[in-house]
C-alpha cells in the first residue's frame, strides 16, 4: 500500500478549494514532513470546530472504553486515539507478548464513525491479520517513518499505524482514505480556535468596537 500512502499525504489528493493548509508542495523525499503535519492539524483543527461535533464524540467514546476496560475486553497497551477531520475516532491497542502474532490477535481496533444513515457508529473491528513494513522504498521518506504496521480487519477496513521517526508519535490511515491524527493535538489546537473567538466575542461586545474591527473577523463572530 505504498503508493496508496503517497497519494495520501500528496497535496492532490487532499486538496480542496480554499484549502490553505494544503498550499505548499512537500518535497517528494517526504511522507509527512513535520511542516506538513502541523498544517494538517490545524486544518482539521478548524474544521472540528466549525462543526462543532467533536466533543460529543469524545463523551460517547471515552464511556464506551471505559466499559470495556471494567469488563477486561481491553488490550493493554494504546498508541493512542486519533482523529479524522469528519469526526470519527479511532483508537488503536495492542498485547506486548502477542503484537508479533500473524494472525492480528494482539491488536485491537476501537472506533466511533457517522453511519450512510447519519447514525453514530461506535465500537470494535476485530483485527484478523497484520504485517510490519520497516523498509520503505524511495520516495517515501526514509527520514520520517520508522515502521508502518498494517492491520487487516474483519469489516474489509484495513488501517496503517505509521511511527513517524524524531518523537513525533504515529498517525493513522484507513483504505477509505481517511487520516486520523493525534486527537490530543488536535483538540489542543481547538481550545487556541476556541480562545480567539472568546477573545473577539469580548472585543465585539464592547460599544462601538465593531466600527474599528476588520470586516474579516465580524463574519466569524
Amino acid at each position: 500500500m505504498y503508493s496508496s500512502l503517497e497519494n495520501l499525504f500528496s497535496n492532490d489528493s487532499i486538496l480542496e478549494e480554499g484549502d490553505d493548509a494544503y498550499a505548499e508542495t512537500m518535497s517528494s523525499t517526504e511522507l509527512l514532513s513535520r511542516k506538513q503535519q502541523d498544517n494538517l492539524t490545524l486544518d482539521c483543527a478548524y474544521r472540528l470546530h466549525q462543526r462543532g461535533t467533536l466533543d460529543r464524540r469524545v463523551e460517547a467514546f471515552n464511556a464506551y472504553t471505559a466499559d470495556r476496560e471494567t469488563t477486561g475486553e481491553s488490550l493493554g497497551f494504546s498508541f493512542g486515539r486519533f482523529v479524522a477531520k469528519d469526526s470519527s475516532i479511532v483508537e488503536v491497542r495492542n498485547d506486548g507478548n502477542r503484537k508479533d502474532e500473524p494472525d492480528g490477535s494482539g491488536w485491537c481496533i476501537t472506533y466511533i464513525r457517522e453511519g450512510d444513515d447519519g447514525s453514530v457508529l461506535i465500537g470494535a473491528d476485530t483485527v484478523i491479520s497484520k504485517q510490519t513494513n520497516t523498509l520503505l522504498p524511495p520516495p517515501l521518506g526514509v527520514s520520517d517513518v520508522a515502521s508502518i504496521e498494517t492491520l487487516n480487519c474483519k469489516s474489509g477496513t484495513t488501517y496503517e499505524v505509521i511511527s513517524l521517526k524524531d518523537e513525533r508519535g504515529f498517525v493513522v490511515t484507513d483504505s477509505s482514505g481517511n487520516l486520523y491524527l493525534p486527537l490530543e493535538s488536535v483538540m489542543s489546537r481547538i481550545n487556541d480556535y476556541k480562545n480567539i473567538d472568546a477573545a473577539l466575542s469580548d472585543v465585539c461586545a464592547k460599544p462601538g468596537a465593531s466600527q474599528y474591527i476588520p470586516i474579516s473577523w465580524q463574519h466569524t463572530i
